[in-house]
C-alpha cells in the first residue's frame, strides 16, 4: 500500500487526521506500507506510535535528515535483508526521494521502493520527474540483480500514466497496477483537498476523475500477477488526505 498522507502545508493540522489514517491502515493491514509527505508534525503525531503496534520502519541512512517517504513492513512476516535511501535533489526539495527494502519470507524474496517524484506541472518539471524515474530504475535494477528478485515501485509519482515518465517506466519493464488486472478501482487516486474546519477536522469527497488521472501508483514488474488494485475511498481515508491510499494484491 502507498499513501500520500497530506503534509501540513495548507493549515491542515495532522493530529485530528492521525487516528483516521491509523484506522485505514489497521483495516487493510498491508504487508508493506509506504508513506509520502511525512513532515515533522507527522513524526510527532500519534500516527507513528499507532503504526508501531503492527509495523517496523525500514531504517534509513543519515537518520538526522527528515525522512518524508518512510517505508514500513510486517516484521512478523518478513525478514529485512537490505535497505537504503536516496534524496533526488535535496537543495531543491528535501522531501523528494525514495526508501527501499528487500524482504524475505518463506515464499521468496522481493524488493519495494517507496518514492515521491518532483511535483510541478510545466514541461521542464516532467523532465525532472523523468530523471527521478531514471535514477530510481537504475537503483531498482541493481537491487533486483543482486537479490535475483522482483522489484516493485510505489508512491506519489506526480504524473499520469500517459506521461513521458510513465513512458520511460514502461520501456524499462514496469506497468501501473490498474492496467495489470481486471479488478481495479475505476477512479483516480487523487481528489480535491478536504475542507478544513475550525476545529482542525477535515471533510473530504470522492472524485469522478478516471483511474488514468491517478498520480499515485504501484508499478508492477513483468511476471507478477496482480490479483486486484484499489484506491481506498473509506470515509476515514477521504477525511484525512487529498490522496486515497492505493493497494495492490500481487502473486509471484
Amino acid at each position: 500500500m502507498t499513501s500520500n498522507i497530506w503534509g501540513d502545508f495548507f493549515h491542515n493540522p495532522v493530529e485530528p487526521r492521525a487516528p483516521l489514517l491509523a484506522t485505514v491502515f489497521e483495516r487493510y493491514l498491508p504487508d508493506i506500507l509506504g508513506l509520502q509527505e511525512v513532515g515533522p508534525s507527522w513524526w510527532e503525531s500519534g500516527l507513528i506510535p499507532a503504526l508501531g503496534r503492527t509495523y517496523t520502519q525500514v531504517p534509513v541512512e543519515n537518520p538526522e535528515k527528515l525522512n518524508c517517504t518512510p517505508l514500513f513492513y510486517r516484521a512478523d512476516r518478513f525478514e529485512l535483508l537490505e535497505s537504503g535511501r536516496c534524496l533526488f535533489h535535496e537543495p531543491l526539495d528535501y522531501s523528494k526521494g525514495w526508501n527501499f527494502g528487500v524482504f524475505k519470507s518463506s515464499g521468496g524474496t522481493f524488493a519495494v521502493f517507496n518514492t515521491h517524484f518532483w511535483w510541478k506541472k510545466e514541461l521542464r518539471d516532467e523532465v525532472i520527474r523523468r530523471y527521478n524515474a531514471m535514477e530510481t530504475v537504475a537503483a531498482m535494477k541493481r537491487i533486483g540483480e543482486k537479490h535475483a528478485c522482483p522489484v516493485f515501485l510505489m508512491g506519489d509519482l506526480n504524473c499520469k500514466c500517459d506521461s513521458m515518465t510513465w513512458e520511460y517506466l514502461r520501456s524499462q519493464g514496469w506497468q501501473t497496477s490498474f492496467f495489470c488486472t481486471d479488478h481495479f478501482s475505476p477512479f483516480s487516486s487523487n481528489h480535491h483537498n478536504p475542507v478544513v474546519h475550525e476545529d482542525g477536522t477535515c471533510t473530504g469527497c470522492t472524485t469522478d476523475e478516471p483511474k488514468e488521472d491517478s498520480i499515485d501508483h504501484i508499478a508492477i514488474p513483468a511476471a507478477v500477477k496482480v490479483i486486484c488494485q484499489c484506491a481506498v475511498i473509506d470515509r476515514e481515508a477521504l477525511d484525512s488526505s487529498d490522496h486515497s491510499p492505493v493497494y495492490a494484491d500481487v502473486e509471484f
